[in-house]
C-alpha cells in the first residue's frame, strides 16, 4: 500500500511540482503513513527532518 501511494504522489512524470509542492507532498506522505502504521502521532516527525536536511543539501 506504501509502495503504490509513493509511486502516486511522487510520479515527476506525470505531475509538475516545485519545490514547496514537494515538501507538501512529503509531509502529507508521512503523515498518512503514520496512520496507515498507526504509529503514534508526532513518532514520524524524524523522518520529515531527513527529508528537510536531503533539500538543504540540494539547494547547494
Amino acid at each position: 500500500m506504501i509502495v503504490a501511494y509513493t509511486n502516486t504522489i511522487f510520479d515527476n512524470d506525470m505531475v509538475e511540482m516545485t519545490k514547496e509542492e514537494r515538501a507538501l507532498r512529503i509531509q502529507a506522505f508521512i503523515f498518512n503513513v503514520g496512520r496507515l502504521l498507526s504509529a503514534e502521532k508526532g513518532s514520524l516527525t524524524d523522518i520529515m527532518q531527513m527529508f528537510d536536511k536531503k533539500n538543504e543539501n540540494s539547494n547547494k
